[in-house]
């Protein structure tokens, strides 16, 4: 679901604030490095939050810690070229295809 230019400035916001990335950004890559211990490890070994998990459950994990650290910097990025290609498409359309007429 695109997010809407009033979303996009709020996450701009969010994703560029001291709390986000001093915070929120390491507690979630700490988690999924745990994750990635805890995968490596036998189940026998496992201990923790890990103890009674599967394999897959702990690759699930893996992957939602990725998809979050990596979505919203994204949305913003497509939001962004999205709206730079719009720009450029109503200037072609304007000056016609073959550009602006600087005579």
């Amino acid at each position: 679901m695109p997010l809407d230019p009033d979303q996009i400035n709020k996450l701009r916001l969010t994703v560029s604030s001291a709390g986000w990335n001093d915070v929120v950004e390491p507690a979630i890559a700490r988690r999924a490095q745990e994750a990635i211990k805890g995968l490596v490890l036998l189940p026998s070994e496992r201990s923790g939050e890990f103890k009674d998990m599967t394999d897959d459950q702990i690759r699930i994990r893996i992957k939602e810690a990725e998809w979050f650290l990596a979505v919203w910097r994204n949305e913003i990025r497509v939001h962004d070229f999205n709206r730079q290609n719009d720009e450029l498409m109503k200037a072609e359309s304007q000056d016609g295809p073959a550009g602006p007429d600087l005579r």
